[in-house]
């Protein structure tokens, strides 16, 4: 309004008036940044309770106040080993404060560490660990920057973009034509100059800077300063821990100096400028008199050519460590929790006191799993509810952690570095035309596919099936299971089955490569009154009982009558 007082009369401005404007400026950038920093501080404040109610929460597996980070995934072991998805694995570790921290954390998951590098990644999980403090303000620190990982990645781009080189006709008129702009307003005030040169070196600075941001229109970062600036806070704070493992230093290597951090400061201060735009009326003067646009393009080619080469290295040092303190705040959350040790065509696996990772500590019930090379097939026989199902989750969610260099639920864990294969959940597809047993052989098939692929890469395999082809008669079934276990067994595959059909222990081939275990229940009666008990502990040999008969009493169908 200010500005407009002083141009009211185009025939003699008073540019006096040009001072109080510019102080009116000064004072609202300087209002909006002291509100941007107390709202800053606000925000860790709220951040940093949020982190510390859902740590409880974790350890309570409290899942309602848990965020649900949710992860895109059609992965049949993901969904038959609660992997990703409401009260999973990944809802349980997942503490990675940048959505690109979380994706990275994912790939973990999914594909689990090189062997090579399992003890280095199991010696940084344990080094950060030791300090929580650390960890949650990591977390927090990148949530302040939640929600801004497509800017990020168009930032990426940006920078491994070549850019074309900056005209020097452009860059020289970009300081002569508002020098000289000011020159004859003041001359114009001072001395009397006719205000017409003034007119028309406007519409000269408009025109250049119209063909300036036309020309160049693709490499502006329209992503806003408070998509850019957390960047620098995270790269400074990461360069400051004194890591000693040598995995860490590495990863932090391209943070030292702070140049990282400084690097994004200055960006951030040139995508600040930049967002003039949003006001079309201060755009319109700072570009007529200053020629703004095109100070600010080079300005942003300087800074690609100076760091652009060197962002993609510190993002990806970001991202490592981001997604590291989930893995480093399981381990401070269960310190008794154990470390795999896993080798290279080692001939057995045995885990001890091993338990399910979702379950309490006052809930979990701990059970000993054996395999080898002369008894690679765990039998697992048991009435319903006894705990069959929930023995083989857990056997694959604790192989999944321990293969990412993660604490699991045990007090030891050793053997080959496993390639999994599941059964469990399967869908049939009216739309595709598959039923649930052509689904079920399907899915079967694609475990034979991998045990034939990993017997070339020379790597173990693991299959774990739960009640395998029940969309079938009981005969059929029977032949179908043996012919798929023995095909399996082989290719020199291991594996687990849960079953309540015990004709697979009566296969001479099967049996001799077998070690059949149960879950059992007790029953109490009282009249008519029915009830089970279970202690989820494994015990040796095949289950010779059935509940299926009781539980149909206890849910009253057995005597149910027509009203």
């Amino acid at each position: 309004m200010i500005t407009i007082i002083a141009f009211w009369d185009l025939s003699k401005p008073n540019l006096i008036w040009l001072l109080p404007a510019f102080a009116a400026f000064s004072g609202l950038n300087f209002a909006v940044s002291r509100h941007q920093k107390i709202r800053r501080a606000l925000a860790y404040a709220k951040t940093m309770i949020e982190i510390n109610t859902e740590a409880l929460a974790r350890l309570d597996r409290n899942w309602k106040a848990l965020p649900n980070r949710d992860i895109s995934t059609q992965s049949v072991l993901a969904q038959d080993l609660n992997l990703c998805g409401h009260a999973s694995l990944f809802h349980l570790i997942c503490r990675s404060g940048t959505h690109l921290g979380r994706q990275k954390l994912w790939e973990w998951v999914q594909h689990g560490v090189p062997i090579h590098n399992l003890g280095a990644r199991q010696a940084s999980v344990r080094e950060c660990a030791q300090h929580p403090e650390w960890i949650q303000e990591l977390e927090c620190l990148g949530r302040l920057s939640e929600g801004k990982a497509t800017a990020i990645l168009s930032l990426k781009t940006w920078c491994e973009r070549e850019l074309p080189a900056a005209s020097g006709l452009v860059n020289f008129l970009s300081f002569c034509l508002p020098l000289l702009l000011w020159a004859i307003l003041l001359g114009s005030f001072l001395l009397g100059w006719p205000y017409s040169l003034i007119f028309l070196l406007m519409v000269i600075n408009t025109g250049l800077s119209r063909f300036q941001s036309k020309t160049h229109q693709d490499e502006k970062l329209w992503a806003g300063e408070s998509s850019i600036a957390p960047l620098g806070e995270l790269f400074g704070f990461l360069a400051k821990q004194p890591f000693n493992n040598p995995e860490l230093k590495e990863w932090q290597s391209h943070l030292v100096n702070s140049e990282a951090q400084l690097a994004m400061k200055d960006l951030a201060k040139w995508i600040h400028f930049q967002d003039v735009r949003r006001s079309e009326l201060m755009h319109s003067i700072l570009k007529t008199l200053f020629l703004w646009d095109v100070h600010i393009d080079r300005g942003m080619k300087a800074w690609h050519n100076k760091h652009g080469s060197k962002f993609a290295d510190w993002l990806d040092s970001l991202i490592k460590l981001d997604a590291l303190i989930s893995l480093s705040g399981l381990h401070y959350d269960h310190p008794n929790w154990c470390f795999a040790q896993l080798e290279v065509n080692v001939e057995k696996f045995e885990a001890k006191e091993m338990g399910h990772p979702l379950l309490t500590e006052t809930q979990v019930v701990r059970n000993d799993v054996q395999l080898s090379k002369d008894k690679p097939l765990l039998l697992v026989s048991g009435s319903n509810m006894a705990g069959k199902s929930t023995l083989l989750r857990a056997l694959g969610m604790n192989i999944v952690l321990g293969q990412m260099g993660a604490p699991l639920s045990a007090t030891s864990m050793h053997g080959p570095y496993f390639a999994l294969g599941t059964s469990f959940r399967v869908n049939d597809s009216l739309a595709d035309g598959v039923s649930y047993f052509m689904a079920e052989l399907q899915q079967l098939k694609s475990v034979v596919n991998l045990a034939q692929t990993q017997q070339h890469n020379h790597m173990q395999v693991l299959f774990l099936f739960d009640e395998i082809l029940l969309g079938t008669n009981i005969h059929d079934r029977q032949i179908a299971v043996r012919q798929v276990t023995q095909n399996l067994l082989q290719l020199g595959t291991w594996g687990a089955i849960s079953t309540h059909d015990l004709s697979l222990s009566e296969v001479d081939d099967i049996v001799t490569k077998m070690i059949g275990v149960h879950f059992a229940e007790t029953f109490h009666e009282v009249g008519d009154q029915v009830s089970m008990s279970f202690d989820y502990k494994l015990k040796p040999g095949l289950a010779k009982t059935s509940n299926a008969l009781y539980l149909v009493k206890m849910v009253g169908l057995a005597d149910a009558k027509p009203n």
